[in-house]
């Protein structure tokens, strides 16, 4: 969640860091938005920053990414033709399978063809 803590004009006005603070005039004073984590986003980045887990997901990246990357260059699907989280899911899901039976296929059965 985040926080928003604002100082009244008349207090940025009394500062002796006003100018590096506020370099700009401000009518309202100086506002700061400040981030606090949950706990679990917390342990995820130090997860994140172990050698062992930063092995496994550049693995898991380069097979994931050639996938998108092949379908919004042979399917053109840069931009989605419909609207609604439902209709995108089903054009994914579409792609997606599509992708997978020519994958099924090259695998399976065009070595049997040969």
């Amino acid at each position: 969640s985040n926080f928003k803590y604002r100082a009244q004009k008349e207090d940025c006005d009394k500062c002796r860091s006003k100018s590096k603070c506020c370099p700009h005039a401000s009518k309202k004073g100086r506002s700061v938005t400040r981030k606090a984590y949950d706990q679990n986003v917390i342990e995820f980045r130090n997860k994140m920053q172990e050698e062992p887990t930063k092995l496994i997901y550049k693995k898991r990246g380069e097979n994931a990414e050639f996938v998108n990357a092949w379908i919004k260059e042979n399917f053109k699907l840069r931009q989605f033709r419909l609207r609604g989280v439902s209709k995108i899911d089903i054009e994914v899901t579409f792609a997606v399978l599509a992708y997978n039976i020519m994958t099924w296929f090259r695998l399976k059965w065009y070595p049997a063809l040969m």
